[in-house]
């Protein structure tokens, strides 16, 4: 479960492993912080956007905790509470967006919550996710998941699918199937 990322800026690196506490470097200044898991074991971790905050996961079995820390708060040496972000995703993968972050999950859930901890948005594609990648404009979504498809998701879509498990009214495009080495199929 070793996991890690880095800043947009390169200067932070959120990190950690199943037998550590959420580890938190500022290169800049050389200082290391860390904080307790929510849950049993450091999973994930990721950056907002902005370059303003740090979210950390830690699972347990297929559920976990998610907590996010405002990265001003260390600069500023207060001794604030990380703010639980949410008490039951195993995160996978996510995507950092303007105003918050999209999450993936071992149950197959997709989840836009804001920096303050709101779920704003939930959609379900039906496999554990494997990975996540968002176009610049932050319109276009590709989740990858274990069972071997790719979805290809429209954002910006105005109109709900009456066809698809979700809270809000973004809509697949299309997806890709992957199976064992036969031709990948387009759906």
């Amino acid at each position: 479960m070793q996991h890690g990322a880095v800043s947009r800026s390169g200067r932070w690196l959120a990190y950690g492993s199943q037998d550590s506490d959420h580890m938190l470097l500022d290169m800049e200044n050389h200082v290391m912080h860390s904080c307790e898991p929510m849950s049993s074991y450091p999973h994930y971790s990721l950056f907002s956007a902005d370059d303003e905050h740090v979210w950390f996961n830690a699972c347990h079995f297929y559920n976990g905790c998610t907590l996010g820390i405002a990265l001003h708060d260390l600069e500023q040496d207060k001794n604030e509470e990380p703010l639980s972000i949410d008490e039951s995703m195993r995160v996978y993968a996510g995507v950092a967006v303007q105003g918050g972050n999209i999450m993936g999950d071992a149950y197959g859930y997709l989840r836009m919550i804001d920096l303050e901890g709101n779920e704003l948005w939930r959609y379900f594609v039906s496999g554990t996710i494997s990975g996540m990648a968002l176009n610049s404009d932050e319109t276009i979504l590709l989740v990858g998941t274990y069972n071997g498809t790719l979805h290809v998701l429209d954002l910006t879509s105005t109109e709900p699918s009456p066809y698809e498990i979700s809270t809000s009214s973004i809509r697949e495009s299309y997806r890709w199937i992957f199976w064992d080495t036969k031709q990948p199929l387009y759906w």
